[in-house]
């Protein structure tokens, strides 16, 4: 998604369950050329 603010884009992530999203981003995202830093907000479905 594009955004407009102090950030560029914004991703929609499904991480496994189990998995550390803190590691996933570190591991994962991180490690992409151009990607400096992150901001992670998590959302839950509430009813």
């Amino acid at each position: 998604y594009s955004t407009s603010g102090d950030f560029d884009l914004m991703m929609k992530l499904y991480v496994p369950t189990g998995e550390d999203i803190g590691m996933f981003i570190n591991d994962r995202l991180l490690s992409i050329d151009g990607i400096e830093r992150t901001f992670t907000v998590q959302t839950f479905k509430a009813f």
